[in-house]
């Protein structure tokens, strides 16, 4: 209904994370986002000084951090940057636990874990005595240059701050594979210095990238009305001659190469094109492709869900997909009547999804004891709309979708089944506000509930429930397909987030995305 006023790239080399960027998350009552003096945007993300003697190690599963995420390139060399401020340039207050989804060492070992007690550790001072004044930058160094971080895969990374001292506070976070990648971005007090982050403009630009790899590329688009749309692509970067690549393993993770983007019809077979994807030492096993419109996740898998708190586990149960449910135990607690906007203990879900599409969400469920007092759970999303464009059942608020296992007042419950959160009536349907990665939320209503499956479908299953409501033993295969260059049939009009997952012969595997336009 108008026409393009602007387009912006993010190229996945150089990022740079603003506290004062809403999509920072914070969980638990440590961290807040508050007003700060020289800050950039004028905000930042504050763990205020109460005192707290030094923790000696980090939490798998602490009760408050600060989660960002950001899209970078699997095999290079990136270098993490803080710019923080102690408070009352106490040298007490000046140091932070950070960890991330993905980060591997050189040679490709797992490094610093969210989940684990690993992590590396950010500390303003630069050595012993050298003093603290005001803002400043650092890294995981004492004095030293600190260690790159490398990630296993292509694509989004999740970056965890959790406490090590409180009254520590910090505005930007760089992750460098150039510019700063052995340059601090300012000094180490007294810092004036925000930067700015990297992005083309223009329909048409261009990039030179600083090292050998396959970057995740998204453009924003802006309309004459105001309204953003994104789309997500990858550039696959060869090392050029007298180039120094970063340091190889014995197991390079191979580089995957989606293709695209991509354009078709609703209804029609649209065929996609992987043989671009390679591997340094070896060849490519297997293609995975996931397609955007019938996302089936299963409890059993840890890379698509993680636990926060201590109400729910992942825990062998009879019957559930894969032998795995999350589990939120029965301890007698009353029916909460409303979400909680910072939640204690929860499950959160990450998926690709079309912007625009009607989807339908369901779970498959069991209530301990098969009673209805343990049947429901509230369910919130990063980017839920209404079919209108309204924001609905956000994370961050009290609002939430309500999916209870009893199909309607005295319909009876016995052991698995399938439900929406329709109570005797279809569920209303779920659309997303932009393409591309989403986070669902789930969190304790009634406690005594598990769920083994969940599906988000914008075809097979959009008005067909998955399963029986009782007694179901209905195990779903994760929808995807195989091979280099198979072909799809989307149901719907839309811009639906292509991931190709490829797999080496050493098992090492890489990700990559792109996008169909489905007319």
């Amino acid at each position: 209904d108008g026409s393009i006023s602007g387009y912006r790239w993010n190229w996945g080399d150089e990022i740079v994370v603003n506290a004062a960027d809403s999509a920072a998350t914070i969980v638990g009552s440590a961290w807040a986002r508050t007003s700060q003096s020289g800050a950039a945007g004028g905000v930042a993300l504050v763990n205020p000084d109460k005192g707290a003697a030094k923790i000696t190690a980090a939490a798998a599963s602490p009760s408050s951090y600060v989660e960002v995420q950001a899209y970078a390139a699997a095999g290079v060399p990136y270098h993490v940057w803080f710019r923080m401020q102690a408070q009352g340039d106490s040298y007490s207050n000046d140091s932070m636990f950070v960890q991330f989804s993905g980060a591997v060492t050189a040679a490709g070992a797992a490094l610093d874990r969210i989940g684990t007690t690993a992590a590396s550790t950010v500390i303003l001072e630069n050595g012993k005595g050298a003093g603290v004044s005001g803002w400043g930058w650092n890294d995981d160094g004492y004095g030293t240059l600190g260690s790159p971080v490398y990630f296993a895969t292509s694509g989004l990374q999740t970056i965890r701050v959790q406490q090590r001292e409180d009254g520590v506070m910090w505005d930007q976070l760089v992750l460098s594979a150039g510019t700063y990648f052995t340059a601090r971005p300012g000094l180490t007090r007294a810092d004036s210095t925000i930067v700015v982050p990297q992005s083309g403009s223009g329909m048409v630009t261009s990039h030179v990238y600083p090292a050998a790899g396959q970057y995740p590329v998204q453009l924003t688009v802006t309309d004459n009305g105001g309204a953003t749309a994104s789309a997500w692509t990858s550039a696959s970067v060869a090392a050029s001659a007298g180039s120094t690549p970063p340091p190889s393993s014995t197991n390079a993770s191979p580089v995957a190469n989606a293709g695209g983007p991509y354009s078709g019809a609703r209804g029609s077979a649209l065929t996609v094109d992987g043989s671009g994807s390679s591997d340094a030492d070896g060849s490519i096993a297997a293609y995975r492709w996931t397609w955007g419109d019938e996302v089936v996740v299963r409890a059993a898998d840890t890379a698509a869900t993680a636990i926060v708190g201590s109400a729910w586990a992942r825990a062998s149960q009879s019957g559930a997909a894969d032998g795995v449910a999350l589990v939120n135990p029965d301890k007698g607690a009353a029916k909460k009547t409303a979400a909680a906007a910072s939640p204690s203990s929860y499950v959160e879900v990450r998926f690709y999804a079309a912007a625009g599409v009607p989807y339908h969400v369901w779970f498959r469920m069991r209530a301990e004891g098969d009673a209805y007092t343990n049947d429901s759970m509230f369910v919130q999303f990063s980017g839920a709309v209404t079919a209108a464009g309204s924001a609905v059942n956000r994370i961050g608020t009290t609002a939430a979708s309500i999916v209870i296992l009893e199909n309607g007042s005295g319909a009876g419950m016995s052991g698995w089944g399938w439900n929406d959160d329709g109570y005797g009536t279809l569920g209303s349907a779920v659309y997303f506000a932009a393409s591309g990665l989403q986070t669902m939320r789930v969190q304790q209503r009634e406690d005594g509930v598990m769920w083994d499956q969940l599906v988000v479908s914008a075809g097979t299953y959009v008005t067909t429930r998955p399963g029986s409501t009782q007694g179901d033993s209905t195990v779903l295969a994760v929808t995807s397909s195989s091979g280099a260059s198979p072909s799809h049939v989307y149901p719907a009009v839309g811009q639906y987030p292509i991931e190709l997952t490829v797999t080496d012969d050493k098992g090492a595997a890489g990700s990559a995305l792109t996008t169909a336009t489905i007319k």
